[in-house]
């Protein structure tokens, strides 16, 4: 992606509009979650991508309570609580 320098201006509450051309760029949608930094007195804005809360994955991604877990880890998870399960049993 070529380098883009822009100058825009906040409103009252602080907000700026994102140009569509940097939206379609990096493929924002509306209601995406975005996450800032600040480095060295620049602001990085980026698109959030979730990923998994155990393994760091970013396929099949669920929501259990409030944590992202994937399909993988969501088996393994499943396939331990099965041997406890049989294990606590006997």
């Amino acid at each position: 992606m070529e380098s883009i320098k822009m100058i825009k201006s906040t409103d009252k509450l602080g907000r700026m509009v994102i140009p569509k051309q940097v939206r379609d760029d990096l493929g924002i949608e509306p209601q995406d979650l975005l996450e800032f930094s600040i480095d060295n007195n620049a602001i990085i804005l980026k698109r959030h991508l979730p990923i998994c809360t155990f393994c760091g994955g970013r396929k099949k991604l669920i929501d259990y309570c409030g944590q992202k877990i994937c399909h993988t880890c969501v088996t393994k998870i499943q396939n331990a609580s099965a041997k406890k399960a049989v294990f606590t049993n006997k």
